[in-house]
This record gives structure tokens, sequence and C-alpha cells, in this order.
């Protein structure tokens, strides 16, 4: 089982299987989230101007070009270039049973291959466990660096 979290910047890319994206959040981003504009141009958030009409500035590229947005992350020149959080994630497989009033219940624990999840079912079962109501469940979970 692998349950422990990557870290260093190269276990976290092999740790990272893609990137989902977020609706825009001012906060997260003033906070270093990483941005980007919908049309997967990267973007940085550089700075906000509460009085002004465009109060976000960020820097996008890939030619380094400064760029004025409303606090929502939106621009009028088109859908393609609003910003958008980015969330890495990973898929993880658990293994769903029923406990004895029914109800359906996880192990707690996730793994990282689904091999890793069936074996563990197998296991389970041949040791005498209740059966499964799903195995190897594929669920996304985010991915956060050290």
């Amino acid at each position: 089982m692998d349950n422990e979290f990557k870290e260093g910047v190269a276990s976290f890319a092999k740790f990272v299987h893609q990137v989902k994206t977020l609706t825009f959040d001012l906060d997260a981003a003033r906070a270093g989230a990483t941005i980007a504009m919908k049309n997967g141009r990267t973007a940085e958030f550089i700075a906000f101007c509460e009085k002004a009409i465009f109060p976000l500035v960020v820097l996008t590229g890939p030619n380094n070009e400064i760029q004025v947005y409303r606090a929502d992350g939106t621009t009028p020149d088109g859908d393609e270039y609003h910003l958008v959080m980015l969330q890495p994630v990973e898929t993880r497989y658990v293994n769903l049973f029923a406990d004895g009033r029914a109800e359906v219940r996880g192990s707690g624990e996730h793994f990282a291959t689904e091999e890793e999840a069936k074996t563990h079912a197998r296991d389970w079962i041949e040791s005498g466990g209740t059966p499964m109501l799903a195995v190897a469940a594929p669920i996304e979970v985010a991915a956060r660096p050290a």
C-alpha cells in the first residue's frame, strides 16, 4: 500500500497525473495559488487595485504580457481568456464495503494503483472480511506539494 505523500519536485511531478480547473478565486490567487487562462496559457498574479475598473493585474504567457481583469477573473476579451484556478489532482483507488447497518463504508485506505486495491480486497475477503460492494473505485484527490 502506498498512502504516503510524495515530497520534492521530481516526485511531486510523478505524483500528479492531471490538473483540474476550478472557478477563479481572487483570495486564493492573492495567496499564491496557481492560476491560468481557460485557453491553457500561463498566468501569474501581480497586483490588485480595488479602485480600478479592471482591478486585477496579471502577467500572462507565453510572451509575459501584462493584462488586466475584473475581480472575478473575467475579461471582455472573451471566455477563453478568463482566469481559472489550477488544482493538481491524482486518481487513487478505494474499496467500499457494507457495514452491519447496510450503510456503505470505505476502509479509510486508498491505493496508488487499481491492482493494489484489488489485492487488498482479495486479502481482506480471504481472511474472513465482509465482501466488498465496490473494489478499486477510482477517486480524484487534490495533490498538494509539501
